[in-house]
């Protein structure tokens, strides 16, 4: 996730509250010449397992394309995620199979792809805190570039991102722009990964300030906090971080708290939002 000036406000607070990471600059391709969307589905049907099943479906492109998941996520080493993965099939427009073969540990040649193509796979996803990507029957946090696999050829093409089989009483807070109920958009696969997603019976509250939004969400057990005195401190600490900064690149701000009774700790900024583990 590439760091940009809207982390200014993220940094400040990450370093006031807890520790924080910062993002890694990658390289980008080219964008592509024609105009496409890549599509994301991802089910929660198997909370249960941990166990997270992605769909991926390509525009029309060239017959051979390689699928990467990245070894990357704002901290400074080298995380596989990879490993993490159980299978991945692929399929033409016409919904038949189409070769898929594992390059290395993290990366995929697919064939047949010229007219389009669908990715499946599942992927585990058992990392708590604010670096992971966990699914459980309590909720759901991910930070995506851990579960999402994309096109090398693509990384520039617009997304959609939608999400299914989401327990009733479980809402979705992310950064992200809604096109509708649980999809989301992104101009790019970067500004996707860099909105992480909360999935569950959180609790939230909002504050606005100096003309910007801010949303607090918090997925913990109730008896753990007090979220008024939450809004109330770090709405002090926002408007000191703008003020210090001189500098408010965003109209609207998300913070994820989560507050595990042992382990864990620490906090991952991004462009429009903070996650931020407190045990």
């Amino acid at each position: 996730m590439i760091r940009n000036p809207r982390s200014n406000l993220a940094l400040v607070l990450v370093l006031l509250i807890t520790s924080g990471a910062t993002r890694a600059t990658a390289q980008i391709p080219q964008p592509s010449s024609h105009a496409a969307v890549i599509r994301y589905t991802i089910s929660l049907a198997k909370r249960a397992e941990q166990l997270v099943h992605i769909t991926v479906e390509l525009p029309p492109g060239q017959p051979e394309r390689d699928l990467q998941l990245p070894v990357w996520n704002a901290l400074y080493q080298v995380r596989d995620f990879s490993q993490y993965v159980n299978w991945l099939h692929a399929r033409n427009k016409q919904g038949d199979p189409i070769g898929a073969r594992l390059l290395d540990k993290s990366r995929w040649r697919i064939t047949g792809a010229q007219n389009g193509a669908a990715i499946e796979y599942e992927i585990a996803a058992r990392l708590s805190g604010p670096y992971g990507a966990e699914l459980n029957k309590q909720h759901a946090f991910f930070n995506l570039a851990e579960i999402l696999i994309y096109p090398s050829d693509g990384r520039l093409l617009p997304i959609t991102l939608r999400i299914t089989d989401i327990p009733a009483n479980w809402r979705i807070a992310t950064a992200l722009t809604s096109s509708a109920a649980a999809e989301f958009t992104a101009e790019n696969y970067d500004r996707m990964v860099d909105c992480p997603v909360e999935i569950s019976a959180f609790q939230a509250a909002d504050f606005e300030q100096d003309g910007a939004h801010y949303r607090i969400i918090v997925d913990a057990d109730s008896a753990a906090y007090n979220l008024q005195k939450i809004v109330s401190l770090v709405s002090r600490i926002a408007a000191a971080a703008t003020s210090w900064m001189d500098d408010r690149p965003f109209q609207n701000y998300a913070f994820f708290y989560h507050f595990p009774r042992a382990g864990g700790g620490g906090g991952m900024e991004h462009a429009d939002s903070t996650a931020i583990d407190v045990n």
